[in-house]
């Protein structure tokens, strides 16, 4: 008998230290989640903007953003890499 309640206290001690996993994992699950969706309220956001922007000015922004683009892959590729 004391074999028994012996092993249940061991199993519940075990089944106590999972919880805690599983809560620690979900928060942080929970945090990546709030993340993304902030992210995705900025870009939202950043979008209507676009939208809502007459287009020479679209155009400028694209044009930008290719230009800015272009000069990170010029850095990368000018820039030597240590391993």
């Amino acid at each position: 008998m004391r074999h028994l309640i012996s092993s249940l206290q061991n199993h519940n001690h075990q089944l106590k230290g999972d919880v805690q996993r599983y809560k620690r994992k979900l928060r942080e699950v929970q945090a990546e989640i709030n993340k993304a969706q902030e992210s995705q309220k900025e870009m939202k956001l950043l979008l209507d903007m676009y939208k809502s922007a007459p287009k020479e000015q679209r155009d400028k922004v694209t044009l930008m953003a290719a230009e800015r683009k272009s000069k990170a892959e010029v850095h990368a590729k000018d820039t030597p890499r240590t391993c």
